[in-house]
């Protein structure tokens, strides 16, 4: 009977250190995977910095466009006034 409660300790022992090399296996898994998603956060970061970057950029472009092309409309209407208004005189 005693050599029988041996071997049950034995087994208990051996699916113990089975639970352990399990759960380390686990840890290492999830440390693995944290560093690979935080790896991709910072790339995608990284890549949303330079997009927002580039937006700014072409903004800025559109918006001096837009301002070179609204002074030209003003001039022309200013211009069209002062013709009309000679030809009232």
């Amino acid at each position: 009977m005693r050599a029988e409660f041996v071997a049950v300790r034995e087994q208990i022992a051996q699916v113990n250190d089975r639970q352990a090399s399990l759960e380390e296996k686990v840890d290492e898994g999830y440390a693995s995977l944290e560093a690979k998603i935080n790896a991709v956060h910072a790339s995608l970061d990284a890549k949303i910095e330079e997009s927002h970057a580039s937006l700014e950029a072409k903004i800025a472009e559109g918006d001096a466009e837009t301002r070179v092309f609204m002074r030209t409309l003003h001039e022309d209407l200013v211009q069209r006034i002062a013709v009309i208004g000679d030809k009232r005189l």
